[in-house]
């Protein structure tokens, strides 16, 4: 029996067909409509919630741990956990446009491109090349064009940027960015090895999902441009390493148990058909290498824009879904990477959300112990994205709402003892009042939340005082740290010192990269000599598995603690 789901988000609307039994989430990914499932579809975030406004079958018990008696009275459910055996129509939930970072540090970089390009005749006024691709591996049929462009793509976990670059004159013509369409299956990269462990179908569609949603987004960005499609000719893709595998259409299973080796770290050519990129077909893709199982090409895009070539002690430290490391000078490149999981993202938070209008990006606790906050778009607030929660966690422990440990105090005499509640069940934090929320409850923050901000922030630090220990030096030493990924570049700076996610021993200039990974994959395609530079920063790299470190633990619950008041 055909069963028809009805699905109204904002002005659109969409009619499904589904077979009986199919889970209503999996229905919405089969027709490539995002909606948040952080856990991957395993009932444990409760993020992928859904109005039901006709047809409804029974709440199950995961929905009433999941979700507030608020909003099952008002029809919310939770999509995992509907299976559908009856015509159904509901409501999603404002996606909002994520504010993706695509700009950043501003770098010179020399213009010798992959690209050969020759200028002919102008038969009738237009201005027709010949091209060739330069490369060991690959050449590309010598053909006429009109115009030749590139594209620079980024792909991350929770995001995806890409850039358009006119290869004639090097220069950037736009730039696009998206969610990354996988999130349906989970935040975070644990969580979609794990769907992709469950055989070949659900490699396919990890791949489909994102090749279909950046084929749209390349049709969108040469439309816009007036320019056909046909005429773009290569494109340079940065990844971390599971998104590598998935991209290309490989089960990164073996990236999730020890000893943890990717099927492949070497860069890869294809043609753009083989692919599946919608391109010139005799066009070029070029996916840069990995180093390991957690140190993907993103990284090595990021450091293709700073100097880790001097005596001087540097730190780079790329801020996502997972958090990256890289400890250098001169003389040696020490790297790990840790499972920060996605809290900085927005995931796992009881109201926390991605960086879209309406989403808390600054907080402040003022001297009558009022708040002040900004949100993205100067919107009514529906959530917390990273740089918001960071500021509300460092603000909390000024104010001695937290404890150094990370709970809740419990002193009436700090003047917030009216603001606590309880969210399913947990302790918790109004920050907001529900009349001035967009999503007609109060913002809260939770215990659970504030430990989630705790592990993964202890995790990172823990990653940092590591490479600090093997490199035989202390914070003090550092000169410059570089700060990589968008919720890096949005975070306040004294709040992450506050908290402990960045070093606070430190004198340590600052640098804000940007989309770190998105502008080095710019400049390699910009500049072929960036080939050798890559290859060099391999041979260099270093990389610690903090799994395997007895001195990691330690390290780790250490630093999930908050330095005192100051």
């Amino acid at each position: 029996m055909d069963i028809k789901v009805s699905v109204i988000r904002e002005n659109h609307k969409y009619l499904l067909e589904a077979e009986e039994g199919e889970n209503l989430l999996r229905l919405l990914a089969r027709n490539n409509i995002a909606i948040s499932s952080s856990c991957g579809s395993r009932r444990s975030c409760g993020k992928c919630k859904v109005k039901v406004l006709e047809g409804n079958g029974g709440i199950i018990e995961t929905e009433r741990e999941l979700l507030s008696s608020l909003e099952l009275a008002e029809g919310y459910r939770l999509a995992c956990c509907i299976d559908l055996f009856s015509d159904l129509k509901i409501e999603l939930l404002p996606e909002g446009e994520i504010q993706v970072l695509t700009g950043g540090l501003e770098q010179r970089i020399d213009f010798n491109p992959w690209m050969r390009v020759f200028e002919m005749d102008e038969p009738e006024g237009e201005n027709i090349y010949l091209l060739n691709y330069c490369n060991k591996s690959l050449k590309v049929a010598t053909e006429p064009v009109t115009g030749v462009y590139g594209l620079a793509v980024d792909i991350g976990t929770t995001t995806v940027a890409v850039y358009l670059i006119n290869l004639l004159d090097g220069k950037e013509v736009d730039t696009a960015s998206f969610h990354n369409p996988q999130k349906i299956h989970g935040a975070d990269v644990i969580s979609r090895i794990h769907y992709a462990q469950e055989g070949r179908e659900n490699v396919n569609e990890l791949r489909r999902l994102l090749l279909d949603k950046l084929n749209g987004e390349i049709i969108a960005l040469a439309d816009r441009n007036g320019i056909k499609k046909e005429e773009i000719f290569q494109v340079t893709v940065v990844a971390n390493t599971t998104m590598s595998h998935l991209f290309v259409g490989v089960n990164p299973r073996s990236l999730a148990r020890a000893p943890y080796r990717p099927v492949f770290t070497r860069g890869l050519e294809f043609t753009a058909e083989a692919a599946g990129l919608g391109i010139n077909p005799s066009g070029v893709v070029q996916l840069l290498p990995s180093v390991s199982a957690f140190i993907g090409s993103d990284i090595l895009a990021d450091l293709l824009l700073v100097d880790f070539d001097s005596d001087s002690w540097k730190l780079l430290i790329d801020i996502g879904t997972n958090g990256e490391v890289v400890l250098g000078n001169r003389e040696r490149l020490l790297s790990c990477s840790t499972a920060a999981g996605p809290a900085f993202e927005g995931a796992n938070i009881s109201h926390g959300t991605a960086s879209i209008p309406g989403a808390i990006s600054s907080f402040k606790i003022l001297g009558d112990k009022s708040f002040e906050y900004g949100t993205i778009g100067s919107k009514a607030p529906l959530g917390i994205c990273g740089s918001g929660l960071v500021d509300i966690i460092a603000e909390m422990l000024e104010h001695k709402i937290l404890t150094p440990t990370g709970l809740f105090s419990d002193d009436p005499g700090n003047g917030f003892s009216e603001r606590f509640t309880y969210y399913n069940d947990i302790k918790a934090f109004v920050l907001v009042e529900r009349g001035a929320s967009s999503i007609d409850r109060p913002i809260l923050l939770s215990q659970k939340d504030v430990r989630e901000l705790q592990l993964a922030k202890g995790a990172l630090a823990a990653g940092v005082n590591i490479l600090l220990k093997e490199a035989g030096i202390s914070s003090r030493e550092l000169d410059t740290i570089y700060i990589a990924g968008g919720f890096g570049s949005f975070i306040n700076i004294e709040s992450a010192r506050r908290i402990g996610l960045l070093p606070e021993n430190t004198e340590a200039d600052v640098v804000k990269l940007g989309n770190g990974a998105g502008l080095g994959a710019r400049s390699y395609l910009l500049d072929r000599s960036r080939e050798d530079r890559v290859e060099e920063i391999i041979e260099k790299m270093e990389f610690l598995e903090l799994s395997m470190r007895s001195d990691f633990q330690e390290e780790f619950m250490s630093s999930m603690l908050f330095s005192g008041g100051k």
